[in-house]
């Protein structure tokens, strides 16, 4: 499945469309620090968190949010 260029950005506020048109030093930069973390075993507790809006995801699909 290919990522939609207009997806939400996470914590970091990077988008797909900005990783996309970074270029290929940016690219190098990214590869290495997802290769460290692999290398490693060590994922960053930032890497782990989500910022969730129910109440906006119900409101995008239509539906009402859980109380």
């Amino acid at each position: 499945m290919k990522p939609r260029p207009d997806t939400a950005t996470g914590a970091d506020r990077i988008s797909y469309s900005m990783l996309q048109h970074a270029g290929p030093t940016a690219n190098d930069v990214f590869l290495r620090v997802i290769n460290c973390s692999y290398d490693t075993g060590h994922l960053p507790a930032a890497w782990k968190r989500a910022k969730q809006d129910p109440y906006r995801y119900s409101v995008v699909w239509g539906k009402q949010p859980r109380k």
